[in-house]
C-alpha cells in the first residue's frame, strides 16, 4: 500500500517501526486497546495500511471479539481490505515485531507526537499560501492562525479519563489544607480579608469582571490587588489601555507612601515626602509586576498572556504560580475582527478572555464599565444588566463585582454629606454574580488622593 504523500517535497516525521511495534503490541495483550485508543486514532498513522489495521482492532473491540491475527485477517477480508494493509501475511509478522507488549503507550506517543508534526507542517505550508493573499485583515488572520496551531496542540494531548478516587483525593488535599487555616484560600488572596471570605480568592481559570461607572476607583482597586497580589509571592500582568506606566506606578507610589498621588505629580512632596517615596519604591522595587500599555486587540492580549504565563512556568516550575492578568478594561479592547455592531465585538472579546482564563488556568481579572441607566435611578446600586455594551459579559464571567457609592444621591442633595467625604468615599464593592459561590457585598473607604482602599471593619 502506498505510503502518505510526502509533504513540501521532503519525507515527513514518521517512525513505521514504532507503529509496527504498536499494532503487535495490541496483538500480544487485547487489554491495551483502550489505553492506546486514547492516545491515537487511525489518523494518527504514517502508513495508511496501519490507520486501517487499527481501524478494524476497534471494531473487533466494539463487537467484544477477539483480536488476534486469525480474527483480524477475516475482518479485514469481509470489508474488502485485506490486500490493501499487505495481505495475511503482514497481519502475521506483526505479531513477531513487538519486543514488549507492556511499551504499547509509550509506541502510541511516538506516533502521536509524528503525527502532530505532520499536521503543524501542514499547517504552516497552508498559512505561507495565505499570507501571500490574505482574505482578512492581517489582526484576524494572526488570530485565526494562532487558534488553528493550538488546536493542532491540543490534538496531541491524550484524552484523560480522571477516576473518582485521583479526584477525591486532590480535592481531599484542597480541603485538609483549608482546615488547617480559618484563612486558607483556594484562590490568590486579593490581600482583602472580607472579599476573600466572600469570592474565596481569586480562582484560576475564571474571567473576573470588576465594573462602575467613571471615577469610581476601577483602576486604584485594582493596582491595589495587584499589589497586594506580588506581595504574596504571585507574579501579575497589568495590561492598560488608558493609562501609560509612568502614571499607574505613581499611583502604586503613592498609595504604600501615603503622599497624596497630586502632591507626587507636581512634585511638590518636599524631604520628608521623598523619604516616604523612597521607602516605598524599595518595597514596590522587587515585586514580580509586569505592565503592558500597548495592547488594543484580543490577539494581542492572549500573545502578552501566553508569554506571561510561559515565562512564570519556566521560572517557578510551579502550576500554582502562573499569575495573575488585570486588564484595565474591556472596552477598549477590539476582537480584531470586523464586526459593525459594537455589542458584538464586545462579545467576542468576552469569550475570547474567558477563553483565555480557561485554557491558561489563571484568574484574568478584567475591569468594566457600567452604562449611565445605573445614574438615572433612585436606587444607585448597580445591575447585572447594567454592564455596559453586552449581555456577553453577564454571560462569560465567573464572578462579578460592582464598585459604587451608596451616599451618591446624599451627596447630591446634602452639601454636609458632600463635605464629610472629603478625606475618604465610602464605597461598595458588590458580589453581583459568583458561579461557584455565594453573593455579598463588603464596605470600603476609598482615599481618593492616595489611591488607596481600605476594608471598613465592623
Amino acid at each position: 500500500m502506498k505510503i502518505s504523500e510526502d509533504i513540501g517535497g521532503k519525507v515527513p516525521p514518521q517512525n513505521l517501526e514504532a507503529e509496527e511495534y504498536l499494532l503487535g503490541s495490541l496483538l500480544l495483550d487485547n487489554s491495551l486497546v483502550d489505553s492506546v485508543a486514547g492516545v491515537v486514532s487511525e489518523k494518527d498513522f504514517y502508513k495508511p495500511a496501519h490507520g486501517v489495521i487499527f481501524r478494524h482492532m476497534l471494531l473487533l473491540r466494539d463487537r467484544g471479539d477477539p483480536i488476534d491475527v486469525v480474527t483480524l485477517t477475516e475482518s479485514l477480508t469481509k470489508s474488502g481490505e485485506i490486500e490493501l494493509t499487505g495481505g495475511a501475511s503482514y497481519i502475521a509478522s506483526l505479531a513477531d515485531v513487538a519486543p514488549l507488549a507492556s511499551h504499547a503507550e509509550d509506541y502510541a506517543r511516538i506516533v502521536k507526537e509524528k503525527s502532530v508534526l505532520r499536521m503543524l507542517i501542514r499547517e504552516a505550508t497552508r498559512i505561507v499560501d495565505e499570507a501571500y493573499m490574505p482574505e482578512k485583515d492581517v489582526e484576524t488572520f494572526f488570530g485565526e492562525v494562532e487558534k488553528r496551531i493550538f488546536e493542532i496542540l491540543e490534538s496531541g494531548q491524550p484524552e484523560v479519563l480522571v477516576p473518582i478516587r485521583d479526584a477525591l483525593e486532590e480535592v481531599m488535599g484542597i480541603l485538609e489544607e483549608l482546615s488547617s487555616s480559618p484563612y486558607a484560600r483556594i484562590g490568590i488572596s486579593t490581600g482583602f480579608e472580607d472579599l476573600d471570605n466572600i469570592i474565596y480568592g481569586l480562582l484560576p481559570g475564571n474571567f473576573i469582571i470588576l465594573a462602575a461607572r467613571p471615577s469610581k476607583g476601577k483602576t486604584s482597586f485594582a493596582l491595589n490587588i495587584a499589589t497586594n497580589v506580588a506581595m504574596k509571592g504571585f507574579p501579575v500582568l497589568f495590561i492598560s489601555m488608558e493609562m501609560q506606566v509612568r502614571e499607574l506606578i505613581n499611583r502604586m507610589l503613592s498609595s504604600m507612601s501615603g503622599v497624596p498621588l497630586d502632591i507626587i505629580i507636581k512634585g511638590l512632596f518636599g524631604q520628608s515626602g521623598m523619604l516616604k517615596i523612597y521607602k516605598a519604591y524599595e518595597s514596590l522595587k522587587d515585586l514580580d509586576i509586569k505592565f503592558d500599555t500597548s495592547s488594543r486587540t484580543l490577539y494581542d492580549v492572549r500573545t502578552k498572556i501566553r508569554k506571561f504565563v510561559n515565562e512564570n512556568y519556566r521560572k517557578y516550575k510551579d502550576k500554582n504560580k502562573l499569575g495573575l492578568v488585570i486588564i484595565d478594561y474591556i472596552q477598549l479592547m477590539t476582537s480584531g475582527g470586523r464586526s459593525e455592531r459594537r455589542e458584538l465585538d464586545v462579545a467576542e472579546v468576552s469569550r475570547g478572555l474567558k477563553n483565555i482564563a480557561s485554557d491558561l488556568n489563571i484568574p484574568v481579572f478584567a475591569l468594566s464599565q457600567l452604562n449611565r441607566e445605573v445614574e438615572k435611578r433612585e436606587r444607585v446600586e448597580p445591575r447585572l444588566s447594567d454592564l455596559r455594551e453586552s449581555g456577553a459579559l453577564e454571560q462569560d464571567a465567573d464572578l462579578i463585582m460592582f464598585i459604587y457609592d451608596p451616599d451618591e444621591l446624599k451627596k447630591k442633595k446634602d452639601e454636609a454629606v458632600r463635605k464629610q467625604s472629603r478625606d475618604f468615599q465610602r464605597l461598595i464593592v458588590k458580589v453581583a454574580k459568583q458561579r461557584n459561590g455565594m453573593l455579598g457585598s463588603v464596605e470600603f473607604q476609598f482615599y481618593k488622593r492616595l489611591t488607596l482602599f481600605r476594608e471598613v471593619t465592623i
